[in-house]
């Protein structure tokens, strides 16, 4: 389809149609499997990644700018369902793909945060306690310094009145 042609719904109105539409355009394997010529002249096959669906490409199909189609989502729950789960198939066809290799790693990164929105995610397990009394006995044990020993006495007794 050409782009000139796209905005054929110009009315912006929504259509019940569109909650099995979106879901249909989304709805394909993510490749497909090839036979080519490779070295020597010899048939090989070949996986290729099917065009990703979007959300924003769906729109210009059905004809409508994708501002629309995210208003729609918000006036209309059963269209809002849909397009969740036309993500979900995204989501299956963008990993499929990643793992298979048929994507460029940097792509396939940039899809999952932005478009599918996983997160980097760094789980620490911290697990410390800490009394300053037993801070301050280290401490004192590596440094002999009587100015330093006046001052940690004066802490831990501004500490205790805190507390």
């Amino acid at each position: 389809m050409k782009v000139v042609d796209a905005y054929k719904n110009s009315d912006g109105k929504f259509k019940f149609d569109y909650c099995d539409q979106v879901i249909e355009f989304f709805d394909q394997e993510p490749y497909t499997s090839q036979l080519r010529k490779g070295a020597g002249g010899r048939q090989e096959t070949v996986l290729v990644p099917c065009r990703l669906p979007l959300l924003e490409r769906f729109a210009t199909e059905i004809g409508i700018p994708s501002r629309v189609l995210k208003h729609w989502r918000t006036e209309h729950e059963d269209f809002d369902h849909a397009c969740e789960i036309a993500q979900d198939i995204q989501e299956y066809i963008v990993v499929t793909n990643s793992l298979m290799g048929l994507y460029e790693k940097t792509f396939a990164k940039l899809i999952v945060k932005n478009k599918l929105g996983w997160k980097d995610t760094v789980e620490q397990d911290i697990n410390s306690k800490v009394s300053i009394e037993g801070l301050m006995d280290k401490v004192s044990e590596n440094n002999k310094d009587t100015n330093f020993l006046s001052q940690r006495n004066a802490s831990l007794e501004l500490i205790s009145n805190v507390g």
